[in-house]
């Protein structure tokens, strides 16, 4: 029994490790490329191309169907059936893509914008015939992180190298745009022909009493992710059709850091998943489920609260002074992140665990508030307005998901949580101290980690055991 805790722990390690350094490197390029742009583009023209983004995301969401999901759920379980999901799940992707994309080409005909915005977001739209061949979830599934570590990074790269030399003022908005989205299907197509390397060429199959299973199980987590994407971006694309460009860039910035900083969301979540899901007693979850908290809520408290206390340096020194006004969005959004990072560490294991309809209800109840605050906060407030949205969004699905979360596996870690944050606020107030008397801001800012690390290393909330496993395992083979 031990033997079995300690493989799990060493699998979960080696994939975490797997992605995190890759996701960490895909971020980092990614904001500064964000960065160049921000500089380059100006906010009015970061703001055109965040919002064509942020619209392409709701068709992404009907190719994707919540397949992403259940995808690498299933072939964790049965890695035999992996050809027959692959080939019927890329049928209808690849079907939804093209429809999707009729749809968004007749909505660019009809829409209120400037040309090149209209030219922006078709060229966006590419991105639904990407993701239609986007393997990420199959090697998930049969847990080999490094592709999709590979895949991660090479994508940033070509975008901040394609950008770099090709994109130099506001009259290379749709160029950049042409980078990203290049650089996406490139990808797309790399990580298709390892998979035709690995199993053979997909065919289309027309499985349609399996179809009818997959829709019935993918449905609800369907419904709840476009909840999710519907809260995330609404902001942006309300922003976009009801105030200017400018402050739909100064928002796309504070969002972005927002995104930077809930990187580790995606590392642990992709890297417990498939534990997650093998877990069937109340003990097993609760163990599982108590590691994966733990770093979890390790990396996000520390991370929102130093954006929050250093965020008007991180906007000057990133984006340039015509960003300072992100500052105080940032902010916003840090505690919008901080409490994001509670919602995931519940919702994660409850998807693994097959109660998609219960977090949908959580999802759902979240995205009427956004979307009510952000249609009557937006039009007046602008960015202010749609920061408040989303921390009256997050502390919705908060409580909703907390009541779900009890009701399962009678812990809610709520201890973990704020020991945490208490450990994070006492170090960055120590920081900001130091900054207030003259320490420059990014030496103030790692002296408040280093304290971070202290107080977690004092109380013994970090244990190095289960690492120094995988190090000595490594060193045997």
């Amino acid at each position: 029994m031990v033997e079995r805790i300690m493989e799990a722990g060493r699998r979960i390690l080696k994939n975490m490790f797997s992605l995190s350094a890759a996701e960490i490197a895909n971020k980092g390029i990614s904001l500064v490329t964000l960065a160049y742009l921000a500089r380059v583009l100006t906010p009015e023209g970061l703001g055109v191309i965040g919002w064509a983004n942020a619209f392409v995301l709701y068709f992404v969401f009907f190719v994707d169907l919540g397949f992403n999901v259940i995808g690498p759920r299933e072939i964790a379980k049965n890695h035999e059936a992996i050809r027959r999901y692959v080939n019927n799940i890329s049928t209808i992707k690849i079907l939804s893509s093209v429809v999707s994309y009729i749809c968004l080409v007749i909505i660019a005909i009809l829409i209120d914008k400037p040309i090149e915005s209209k030219y922006v977001l078709l060229i966006s739209g590419l991105n639904v015939f990407a993701n239609s061949i986007l393997f990420n979830w199959v090697f998930q599934g049969i847990e080999k992180m490094g592709v999709i570590a590979v895949r991660q990074v090479t994508t940033s790269v070509l975008n901040l190298v394609g950008v770099l030399v090709f994109v130099h003022n506001q009259n290379d908005l749709i160029l950049a745009m042409v980078i990203m989205i290049g650089s996406l299907l490139l990808n797309s197509f790399w990580m298709f022909f390892y998979y035709v390397k690995m199993y053979g060429w997909i065919k289309f199959e027309f499985d349609f009493v399996f179809w009818k299973e997959l829709l019935k199980s993918s449905t609800p987590i369907a419904l709840t992710l476009f909840i999710v994407t519907l809260y995330n971006n609404f902001s942006i694309f309300l922003l976009g059709i009801l105030r200017t460009d400018f402050e739909t860039g100064i928002y796309i910035v504070a969002f972005k850091m927002l995104t930077f900083v809930l990187i580790p969301t995606g590392i642990f979540q992709y890297a417990f998943l498939p534990q997650l899901s093998r877990s069937q007693t109340l003990g097993e979850r609760q163990r599982i489920t108590g590691k994966y908290v733990l770093l979890t809520i390790l990396f996000g408290t520390i991370l929102t609260a130093g954006c929050f206390t250093f965020s008007d340096f991180i906007t000057v020194l990133g984006f340039g002074s015509k960003y300072k006004d992100s500052a105080i969005v940032i902010r916003m959004l840090m505690v919008s992140g901080m409490l994001a990072y509670l919602n995931v560490s519940y919702s994660a294991p409850l998807l693994s665990w097959n109660y998609e309809k219960k977090v949908f209800w959580a999802m759902l109840s979240g995205g009427v508030v956004n979307i009510v605050l952000n249609l009557i906060l937006i039009p007046k407030f602008g960015v202010t307005g749609a920061g408040i949205a989303s921390i009256s969004t997050e502390i919705t699905v908060l409580i909703v998901l907390s009541t779900i979360m009890y009701s399962v596996i009678k812990e809610l870690y709520l201890k973990i949580f704020f020991k945490l944050l208490f450990f994070a606020i006492i170090s960055c107030v120590g920081g900001y101290y130091l900054m207030i008397i003259g320490l420059y801001p990014l030496i103030a800012g790692t002296i408040s980690l280093l304290i971070y690390i202290g107080f977690n290393f004092y109380f013994k909330t970090i244990r190095l055991t289960e690492i120094k496993e995988v190090i000595k395992k490594k060193q045997e083979k």
